[in-house]
């Protein structure tokens, strides 16, 4: 192995052009694991804000890649200036992985639940998932454009992912609306990975494809529908009984009055109460 990072012909053009920093260059005369040890460790800084651990790393990989091709492709000629190919992969990888790691900009919005316009109708859905048992609840309700409570319902469906809970509930949510002889609707979802599924072509591969088309042919009915995420401190509400679904028996649950346990939330959306969100600037 010592041979392959340091003896060979490959290795020796690489560090011979790559310009070792003085601090560490006294390392290429001690034993392969103290010059291991020590270049690894080094806290040198090279032009370019490159760190020498970063570029050391980047030629003993380069010289193993350079050193098989030359043994298994015969007549391959390592480039003939291989420290520019190393100090352009280390640069690239560094700026891919500061862009990565770096935590983007978020700034605090007030969010709140808004009342439909005049004359048209809100469905809020929600989906739960308890990953320790993988257990899936949904929950949805619906209100004219006074905010005032029309019917709701929970849903105990059984094992599951969070997409089943939320396709559920978005179906439940459909039925129950069309149900009740409602034409005009709009539909709130947090989960924007349900709404892009909607909107979008579906594969047939897709583990849900079936359910995901059912809430499409419902969603073509005869009547105006329009689906949109919002966040999820605007859809409390739907959430309170999606989690509600967990201590109720397996199938749907239709209340004939909204639970006690919901009135905060259905005040809160109908005084219009904001929370606090952060969000990426």
């Amino acid at each position: 192995m010592d041979h392959v990072f340091r003896g060979c012909s490959v290795a020796l053009k690489v560090w011979n052009f790559i310009k070792v920093p003085f601090d560490v260059l006294h390392s290429f005369s001690l034993v392969f694991t103290d010059w291991l040890r020590i270049n690894l460790k080094s806290k040198i800084m090279l032009s370019g804000n490159l760190p020498w651990t970063l570029v050391f790393t980047a030629s003993i990989w380069h010289c193993w890649k350079w050193r098989c091709n030359s043994i298994f492709n015969p007549g391959y000629e390592p480039p003939p200036n291989p420290h520019h190919t190393i100090l352009q992969f280390s640069s690239e990888w560094l700026d891919a992985n500061t862009v990565v790691n770096a935590k983007p900009t978020r700034e605090v919005i007030q969010v709140l639940w808004s009342l439909p316009t005049l004359g048209n109708f809100k469905l809020n859905v929600d989906g739960s998932c308890k990953t320790d048992s993988w257990k899936i609840c949904a929950g949805g309700l619906l209100r004219d454009s006074n905010g005032a409570w029309i019917c709701e319902f929970s849903a105990n469906i059984g094992i599951g992912n969070i997409y089943e809970a939320e396709l559920w509930s978005l179906f439940r949510g459909l039925h129950m609306a069309w149900d009740k002889g409602i034409r005009s609707l709009d539909i709130e979802c947090d989960s924007l990975s349900i709404v892009s599924l909607i909107a979008q072509a579906c594969n047939h591969a897709h583990p849900l494809f079936f359910l995901i088309e059912d809430c499409k042919l419902l969603l073509k009915c005869n009547w105006r529908c329009n689906v949109s995420h919002i966040y999820r401190e605007q859809n409390r509400a739907a959430d309170h009984l999606a989690n509600l679904g967990y201590e109720l028996p397996l199938g749907l649950h239709i209340y004939e009055s909204a639970p006690i346990s919901l009135s905060s939330f259905l005040l809160d959306d109908e005084i219009g109460r904001a929370l606090s969100r952060a969000v990426p600037c």
